[in-house]
């Protein structure tokens, strides 16, 4: 038959034991102190947990282990600081892959899912870090005419922008913006007006009838003020 020890009078007679939680060990009979080979904390069991030991097995006969008699809990433990591991995921901007490591990382750049805030940002992005992969601004061009009709300033504009910069050149893109920036016009303040003439910059985005028209709305502006629509004036 086994000998059956309660917790708190077997751990108390183990020596080196100093825990407040109940600690679940064994006794090696062929030594003279008790020795605990591996421990467990069992915070969620009561204080009065039985341990069944047979006299005839020479070793340790364990029902619960775990090896952390060393582990001090009130020290600092960095490698249990999974914070400061490297990270595994990819580096992600603005919520979607990072536009400048695209040619390293490869994948995809879900630019179906993306907004007109959204493209905006990532293709101002890359003009301002030098990327001018073609495949990624054919697919910037794309989204750009898919969103074109809900697009509104100040995107439309800054989108307008971008691909003036990149010197992307798209008949299809540059129609559809030109009658988008026509529609949005009159509703455009001044800080608009500037980031489109930012874009007439480039001679092959630059109509004459367009950039016409917006030094017209700006000096609207600037005479009358902002406060109201021009086209209600």
């Amino acid at each position: 038959m086994g000998e059956t020890l309660h917790v708190p009078t077997w751990s108390l007679t183990v020596w080196g034991l100093r825990r407040r939680n109940p600690v679940v060990g064994c006794v090696d009979p062929s030594r003279k102190r008790s020795s605990v080979s591996s421990c467990v904390l069992l915070a969620s069991v009561p204080l009065l947990v039985s341990l069944s030991l047979s006299r005839t097995e020479t070793g340790c006969c364990l029902l619960f282990f775990l090896t952390a008699c060393r582990f001090d809990l009130s020290r600092v433990q960095p490698q249990k600081e999974w914070w400061r591991e490297r990270r595994v995921a990819p580096a992600t901007f603005f919520g979607f892959p990072d536009i400048t490591k695209a040619g390293l990382r490869g994948g995809s750049l879900y630019t179906e899912q993306m907004d007109a805030v959204t493209l905006a940002v990532l293709a101002d992005k890359c003009v301002q870090e030098n990327v001018w992969d073609p495949e990624i601004w054919l697919k910037f061009s794309w989204r750009a005419q898919q969103l074109s009709t809900r697009t509104e300033e100040p995107d439309l504009c800054y989108i307008f922008r971008a691909f003036a910069r990149a010197d992307w050149f798209d008949q299809n893109l540059l129609t559809t913006y030109l009658g988008r920036l026509h529609r949005r016009l009159p509703q455009f303040q001044l800080p608009d007006v500037t980031v489109l003439l930012e874009a007439f910059e480039n001679p092959r985005f630059r109509q004459g009838e367009y950039l016409q028209k917006s030094l017209t709305h700006m000096a609207l502006l600037l005479q009358l003020g902002s406060e109201f629509p021009v086209q209600s004036r």
